[in-house]
C-alpha cells in the first residue's frame, strides 16, 4: 500500500477534497485496477470517489454522494475500529492500514484495505482521504488500529500453511505433496488447527475464514 500514499499539501487541501484525481496516479481510473479512492467529510459522507470504487460498489456514478460511508458497513468486527476512527495524520509516512467490509448494492460483501488520511485546509481539519484496494480475505495480522483478535494467530506456522490449503479446497494428498509433508503430517496439523479454532467441520472452518 505504500505507492498508494499521495502526497498531500495542506495548502490545496480543499481540491484535495473534492477533486483527488488531482494528486493520484490515473491507474487508479483503470477498468483493470482494483484500487480506488474516495473522501469523505467530518460527518463522514462522500464527497468524491473513483469509478473503481462506484464499479466496485455497482451502483450509478456519483449517486452515494453525501451518503456516510458507515452506511456501507457490514456487522463484522473488522469494521469497528474504523467506526470509531476520527483522526488520521496527513504524513504519508504515518498514514494507517485499516481494514473494513463492506456490502454493495447486489448485497455482496467486500474487503477492503484502506490507507486512511487526514485532509487539512489553512491548518484546519475537512476531512479524509481513503486511498485502498480489494481483499480476497483479512490478512492474519493483529495491528493496534485493529484490536481485534484473530483466531488464527493460535496457529502455528505449518498448521496455518495446512488449514489455508485447506480452505482453498485442497485435498490432504496434495498439501503434502506441496508442503513435501506426509500425509498424515497433514492429517495431524489440520486436526491440531480445528480444535485450536473450535471448529468441527470445513463449512466452519471456511466461515471464520472469512
Amino acid at each position: 500500500m505504500n505507492s498508494l500514499q499521495p502526497s498531500l499539501d495542506s495548502d490545496h487541501g480543499f481540491h484535495v477534497l473534492h477533486q483527488p484525481q488531482v494528486i493520484l496516479y490515473t491507474v487508479l481510473e483503470s477498468t483493470q485496477s482494483t484500487q480506488f479512492y474516495f473522501t469523505v467529510d467530518l460527518d463522514r459522507r462522500f464527497v468524491c470517489m473513483s469509478q473503481t470504487f462506484d464499479r466496485l460498489c455497482r451502483i450509478p456514478p456519483n449517486s452515494l454522494l453525501g451518503r456516510p460511508l458507515d452506511s456501507l458497513l457490514t456487522d463484522h468486527a473488522r469494521n469497528e475500529p474504523l467506526r470509531a476512527f476520527k483522526e488520521a495524520s496527513d504524513d504519508a509516512n504515518d498514514a494507517p492500514i485499516v481494514y473494513c467490509e463492506i456490502q454493495n448494492e447486489q448485497a455482496q460483501k467486500i474487503k477492503l484495505e484502506l490507507c486512511w488520511r487526514s485532509v487539512r485546509f489553512q491548518g484546519r481539519q475537512i476531512g479524509f482521504i481513503a486511498i485502498g484496494r480489494c481483499l480476497k480475505h483479512f490478512p492474519l495480522i493483529s495491528d493496534p488500529l485493529n484490536p481485534v483478535t484473530d483466531p488464527f494467530l493460535k496457529l502455528n506456522t505449518g498448521e496455518l500453511q495446512v488449514t489455508q490449503r485447506v480452505i482453498d479446497g485442497k485435498m490432504n494428498r496434495n498439501i503434502a505433496i506441496k508442503l513435501r509433508v506426509a500425509v498424515r503430517t497433514v492429517e495431524s496439523r489440520r486436526a491440531k488447527a480445528m480444535d485450536k479454532l473450535g471448529v468441527t467441520n470445513l463449512a466452519d472452518l471456511v466461515k471464520l475464514w472469512c
